[in-house]
């Protein structure tokens, strides 16, 4: 069969493998097109890059852009796969034809941020065989609908981004399978599903850490909007339809999102930042301690938001487009996700970036601390009328 270890879901479908009965194993369609979108320019702020030393991400010169790509979105049906862990790890066990023999092979598409060793994988490439170490194995003989993500069902941004906006685009018959989801450890996890299933009972399944369960037939959309990086207008339908962010009869909010408990990104001087911002008339958020219902409607009424990068910014989905967003970024991480995510909104995008505290190491920045220039930024403040 001369299979590799590992192959995306378009590679698989390529190579028109089968199953113990003949039949494909991979199969899809498409969903939406391939799309450009058209971005905004720096509406204030700092505008220009073109002489100062950052690390962007999706790629360098990201800032001045125009116009994104976002790739199609498919959907595909895939018998027989096996689902590993919380992460979502997927398997394919094609039949060669000439020796009738089975071998296991990943989907690049579903092992993207991941150690493969942390969730019992192992790979040995000079016998060109993988092992998986489970505690659990089971088969589900219904069709199941794959909703969950490397590494992120925890995170409240990828969580929504990256697993929730699948249902935009899900078919609605896929709605009466069973869900394949993590371990819902977080209420806003149940909040959203609550929010999704209001007009109908929902089956959901829970795929444990290391516990691997084999689909009859899997249903799979992957990485939609591509982790986000390349977000797409289609994306927000279920945010939309959810129920959440109405706004109520009190509007122009003007919101601060705290950092102040975060792990990683410390905004060493955010202290300062939130005294500006207080003495202004800002409500100070910690999104991690409001109910998603709240999170979503101040987000609603919201006319001004100041706020570092960080998941709480997902909030932007339900957002008004006549809302303004000044967000704090850091040199060696800035990060154009909710500049892009705004902007799919039509919401006004500005940023101030401060300097990371340390030397110049773009290995992991998303964890390092930073500093923000803040008498800059009460002056790009005032001047926008955040202030």
């Amino acid at each position: 069969m001369n299979l590799p270890l590992h192959l995306s879901l378009a590679e698989a479908e390529a190579r028109h493998l089968v199953d113990g009965d003949g039949h494909p194993i991979v199969e899809s369609r498409e969903l939406l097109p391939a799309r450009e979108i058209e971005v905004a320019p720096l509406a204030f702020g700092d505008t220009d890059f073109s002489h100062r030393r950052v690390f962007e991400r999706p790629y360098e010169g990201a800032w001045c852009e125009s116009v994104y790509r976002s790739a199609p979105v498919r959907l595909y049906r895939l018998r027989g796969a096996l689902v590993h862990s919380s992460s979502g790890i997927v398997m394919l066990r094609p039949v060669d034809q000439t020796t009738g023999q089975t071998g296991l092979c990943l989907l690049d598409e579903t092992i993207q941020y991941i150690e493969l060793a942390e969730h019992g994988i192992h790979l040995d490439r000079d016998v060109g065989s993988i092992s998986v170490s489970s505690e659990k194995f089971s088969r589900l003989q219904n069709r199941a609908v794959h909703l969950l993500a490397p590494g992120g069902a925890y995170n409240y941004y990828h969580w929504n981004i990256d697993v929730m906006s699948r249902f935009s685009v899900l078919p609605e018959k896929y709605l009466d399978d069973v869900l394949l989801v993590p371990p819902l450890r977080c209420q806003f996890q149940w909040d959203f599903l609550n929010g999704v299933a209001s007009r109908r009972a929902v089956r959901l399944q829970a795929v444990h850490a290391p516990e691997t369960v084999e689909v009859d037939e899997l249903i799979l959309i992957p990485n939609i909007g591509d982790f986000g990086h390349f977000p797409r207008p289609e994306q927000l339908r279920v945010f939309a339809s959810s129920g959440l962010g109405a706004p109520s009869t009190a509007t122009g909010r003007r919101l601060y999102i705290a950092r102040r408990n975060a792990e990683h990104r410390r905004l060493l001087n955010e202290q300062e930042v939130i005294t500006l911002l207080e003495a202004a008339g800002y409500e100070i958020l910690e999104c991690e301690t409001l109910p998603l219902a709240e999170q979503a409607q101040r987000f609603a009424e919201a006319s001004h938001i100041v706020a570092p990068h960080g998941a709480g910014l997902t909030n932007v989905v339900y957002c008004d487009s006549r809302a303004a967003l000044c967000e704090l970024q850091m040199d060696l991480n800035v990060n154009w996700l909710f500049r892009r995510l705004g902007n799919l909104k039509g919401i006004r995008y500005g940023c101030v970036v401060g300097e990371n505290d340390g030397p110049w190491e773009p290995l992991r920045p998303h964890n390092k601390a930073w500093r923000l220039p803040v008498d800059r930024l009460a002056a790009v403040l005032k001047r926008e009328g955040f202030l």
